[in-house]
C-alpha cells in the first residue's frame, strides 16, 4: 500500500545506479540490495533493479533459465525461490565474488562480505557502496578441473569452495581435487556445556515454555579466524502442531511465566492470573488459524548480534512453494573464537522440529584473495559486440575455460561444444595453442519461429486471395 508517488520516486531512482566500467569494456555486476527492506513478504521490489543499467545479479522473476537455478539449489541458498532465483545469495563472500559482482548497494542492516570494503564517497538512494578488489571477470581459466561426479556429494560449503579454484565438468571419469576446499575448518558443537563437543550432531527442538533460548554451542577454535561461518542444516524434518496442542503450548506458557513470576520475590503478586480465561480469551482470538499450520515456518540463528534465517514456503505460497530438506545459513565473519559462542535458534511455528547440524568456517581473508588474484590474473581480454563476447587466449595445453555467463542453448562458439560448468554456465573446451573465441547467443527457437511465422503470412495471403476468387 505505496502512494503513487512513492512508487515514482522508487522507479525513477534507478537511474541513479550508474553502469559498471563505462570506460572500461570488461564486464563486471552489481548487487543492489532490497529497496524496500521495511516492507513484509517474499522477494519485494526484487525486480525493481532491471530498470537501472547496471548488471544487477538479484534475478528478475521467473526470466532466469534453469541452469542458474539448479546451481543455486545445489550451493543450498536460503533465499532462493523458483521466481527469485539469486536473492541476495547469501551475503556469502566467495559465491559473491566468483559471480562477479564488483560493487554491493547495501541498506544499513545488511551484513557485509569480508572482501567488501565501504566507498563512503558513494552513496546512492540511501543506499552505500561496497566494492570488493577479489571480484572474479567473465571469463577465466581455473587452476583444477573436477568431476561432477566428485563434486555432487559435497556439501553445499565444500563446493562453494570448490568454485574458487575450480571448474566442475560433467561425464569425467576421474578429475583433480580443490586445494582451497581443503582449508575448510569444521567447528565443533555442542547443546549441553556438560558434555563434550563434535563436529556434527542431531539436533531436536519441540515446542515448550521456557525463559531461556534453545541453540547450539560452538567452541573455542583459533583455526575459525579468517573464516566465514556457515550453519549447515540437513535431514530438516517439521511436523506442525494442531490447534489444540497450540492451545496448550500457550497455556504452559502463560502457566511457566507465572510461576517465574511468582518466585522473584521483588515482583508484586498477580492477582489478575486465571488459566481458564486465559484459555477461553486465547481460543476467541485463533480461531481464524485453524488449517494454517501448512502455511510454512522461519528457523532463526542468531550470531554476533545478527540473525540469520530460513524460511519455509507453505503450500499456499504457490509458485514460491519450495520444499527443502537441507540449507545452509551464512553466519557472517567469525568473532571471538578464542571463546566458546552461544548460537540461539529459534523456531517461528509451534511443532517438532529435527535435523543434523554442523558449523563450518570457509576462509575469506588472505588466503581467498591470494586465490582471487591468481583467477584475475588468467582473464583474457574481452570485446563486446550486439549479442557477442569475442576474445582471443593461448594456452600450453588443452583446458577449459570458464566463464560465469548463464548455460543456454542459446549460445553458440563458432564451431565449438559448449559444455555446462559448474551446475548452471558455460564451459567452452581449449585446444593447445592460440584459440580465438566468438560467443554468440540467439534466442532458442528464434529461426523456427520466423520460418512459420513466414510461412503463415503465406498461407494467410494465398486463402484470403482463394477467398476473393470464390467471391468473384
Amino acid at each position: 500500500m505505496l502512494s503513487e508517488r512513492s512508487i515514482n520516486k522508487l522507479l525513477h531512482g534507478q537511474r541513479d545506479y550508474l553502469p559498471e566500467n563505462t570506460a572500461n569494456p570488461s564486464f563486471s555486476r552489481v548487487y543492489i540490495d532490497n529497496q524496500l527492506g521495511n516492507a513484509t513478504g517474499i522477494a519485494p521490489t526484487t525486480n525493481l533493479p532491471i530498470l537501472s543499467q547496471t548488471n544487477n545479479i538479484e534475478s528478475y522473476w521467473s526470466v532466469q533459465n534453469k541452469a542458474v537455478n539448479t546451481m543455486m539449489q545445489r550451493l543450498q541458498i536460503a533465499g532462493s525461490s523458483p521466481n527469485d532465483i539469486t536473492s541476495n545469495l547469501d551475503n556469502r563472500n566467495i559465491l559473491i565474488n566468483v559471480l562477479g559482482v564488483k560493487t554491493r548497494y547495501q541498506n544499513s542492516s545488511t551484513m557485509t562480505p569480508n572482501s567488501y570494503e565501504q566507498n563512503a564517497n558513494v552513496s546512492v538512494n540511501h543506499q552505500t557502496a561496497f566494492t570488493s578488489s577479489d571480484s572474479y571477470p567473465l571469463v577465466y581459466l581455473p587452476k583444477y578441473t573436477v568431476a561432477a561426479k566428485d563434486y555432487g556429494p559435497m556439501t553445499a560449503t565444500e563446493k562453494e569452495a570448490t568454485l574458487a579454484d575450480s571448474v566442475v565438468v560433467p561425464g569425467m571419469r576421474a578429475g583433480q581435487s580443490s586445494a582451497f576446499a581443503k582449508q575448510i575448518v569444521s567447528g565443533v558443537i555442542r547443546t549441553d556445556q556438560t558434555k563434550s563437543g563434535q563436529t556434527s550432531l542431531h539436533y531436536h527442538y519441540k515446542t515448550h515454555a521456557s525463559l531461556l533460548p534453545d541453540g547450539i554451542f560452538l567452541m573455542a577454535n583459533k583455526q575459525l579466524r579468517g573464516t566465514e561461518l556457515h550453519l549447515e542444516i540437513s535431514n530438516l524434518r517439521y511436523t506442525p502442531a494442531t490447534f489444540g496442542q497450540r492451545q496448550q503450548n500457550a497455556l504452559a506458557a502463560y502457566q511457566y511465566s507465572a510461576t517465574q513470576n511468582a518466585r522473584n520475590m521483588q515482583s508484586s503478586p498477580n492477582i489478575r492470573y486465571n488459566p481458564k480465561a486465559f484459555t477461553w480469551n486465547w481460543t476467541q482470538h485463533h480461531l481464524d488459524t485453524i488449517g494454517t499450520e501448512y502455511a510454512g515456518y522461519k528457523l532463526t540463528a542468531n550470531y554476533n548480534d545478527h540473525d540469520v534465517s530460513f524460511s519455509q514456503t507453505g503450500q499456499t505460497n504457490l509458485s514460491f512453494y519450495n520444499p527443502q530438506t537441507a540449507v545452509t545459513l551464512n553466519l557472517g565473519q567469525a568473532t571471538d573464537y578464542k571463546n566458546e559462542q552461544f548460537i540461539p535458534l529459534t523456531f517461528s511455528r509451534d511443532g517438532d522440529y529435527s535435523f543434523d547440524v554442523r558449523i563450518v568456517g570457509i576462509p575469506t581473508d588472505k588466503r581467498f584473495s591470494r586465490v582471487a588474484r591468481q583467477i584475475q590474473r588468467t582473464a583474457p581480454k574481452l570485446r563486446f559486440k550486439r549479442n557477442q563476447v569475442l576474445t582471443t587466449i593461448r594456452v600450453q595445453s588443452p583446458r577449459m575455460l570458464a566463464t560465469t555467463i548463464p548455460y543456454s542453448t542459446g549460445w553458440s562458439a563458432n564451431g565449438r561444444h559448449l559444455v555446462k560448468i559448474n551446475d548452471g554456465f558455460i564451459g567452452i573446451p581449449l585446444k593447445a595453442g592460440q584459440n580465438h573465441l566468438v560467443l554468440t547467443y540467439q534466442t532458442p527457437g528464434l529461426t523456427i519461429g520466423l520460418w512459420l511465422s513466414l510461412l503463415g503470412g503465406v498461407l494467410s495471403s494465398i486463402a484470403l486471395v482463394l477467398k476473393l476468387i470464390k467471391r468473384k
